[in-house]
């Protein structure tokens, strides 16, 4: 009977210590379970306070590539450096360095040298208008790719928007205001055409456009077509902007052209847009030279009153 007992009490421990170090096992697997769900809700808890903090409502944040950082789309972007002037004699020239700047400012006060050409000129292989030289049927190759993607837009809403110029050298700007003043005067020429160096198709950024309807010429006009309405609507979307818009005449010291588009950059350009700015303003720019009444645009003169069209050897 002992004997008995005691393997029976042998059999029992047995049996305590199997189940009791199991029991330690899953309490120990079932205490890491805890400590893992609690690890991972800690974690969704943080992200998700991280995600609401970014958040902010109206503003489109975006990833930026460099730090990771969120940033905004909206804001003005950064400016460039300031231009810096190369002052001959009562000129102030650019310098050289800023001269294949994107937004180099080309104006009544900022000139460009006589031999200044583009290193990246090419042809814009898109519909001009019959006469167009070969010379002005070239953009510097950022804008000129710009063009092609207006253009080609253009044409698939049915528009017949066609490109009448340029780049043009300085020597073709001088042959321009020259034969522009033979007609009309100097004072109601400056009103339309830049003076060699002055002018911004020898940059190579801007083009004149037309539309079909008013027989290819370049005219106020333009804005009440439906091609002038479709540019100055949508001419931000590809980087340019309407160089010398209404109202803004005592700023770009030109009267108004809903024809001259200037390539600037999508970003910039749809801040000018979105802002009704000159590319004056957007540089803040010292356009101080304005205050001279030399300079300011006033009405056109009495031999320009209802001389609406303006030929293409005459825009700015």
């Amino acid at each position: 009977m002992d004997k008995a007992w005691k393997v029976l009490t042998i059999i029992a421990l047995m049996v305590a210590v199997f189940f009791g170090g199991y029991g330690l096992i899953y309490a120990a697997n079932n205490l890491r379970a805890v400590a893992l769900e609690e690890n991972i809700t800690e974690k969704h808890d943080k992200l998700g306070d991280e995600g609401e903090a970014s958040e902010v409502e109206g503003v489109e944040t975006v990833e930026d590539p460099t730090n990771g950082q969120a940033t905004t789309t909206s804001g003005k972007p950064k400016l460039p450096s300031r231009q810096k002037p190369n002052i001959q004699g009562d000129i102030r020239y650019i310098d050289v360095a800023d001269l294949d700047k994107t937004l180099i400012l080309v104006n009544k006060g900022w000139n460009l040298p006589r031999d200044y050409v583009p290193n990246d000129l090419v042809t814009v292989e898109t519909d001009f208008v019959s006469y167009a030289l070969p010379e002005r049927r070239q953009m510097r190759a950022e804008a000129a790719e710009a063009m092609l993607v207006l253009m080609e837009a253009a044409k698939e809403e049915g528009l017949g928007l066609l490109c009448v110029s340029g780049y043009r050298s300085y020597g073709t700007q001088k042959v321009v205001f020259d034969n522009k003043v033979k007609a009309v005067g100097e004072e109601a020429a400056l009103k339309y055409v830049a003076y060699p160096g002055q002018s911004e198709h020898q940059t190579g950024l801007a083009m004149d456009l037309t539309s079909r309807d008013l027989a290819n010429g370049l005219t106020s006009s333009f804005a009440d077509t439906a091609e002038g309405q479709w540019v100055a609507m949508n001419a931000h979307r590809f980087g340019f902007i309407i160089r010398y818009p209404a109202g803004k005449e005592n700023i770009t010291g030109y009267n108004y052209e809903p024809w001259h588009i200037r390539y600037v950059g999508q970003e910039v350009a749809q801040y000018i847009y979105e802002h009704g700015l000159t590319l004056e303003e957007y540089l803040e720019a010292d356009e101080s030279f304005l205050e001279n009444e030399e300079n300011k645009t006033e009405e056109i003169v009495e031999n320009m009153t209802g001389e609406d069209i303006i030929e293409d050897d005459i825009a700015a």
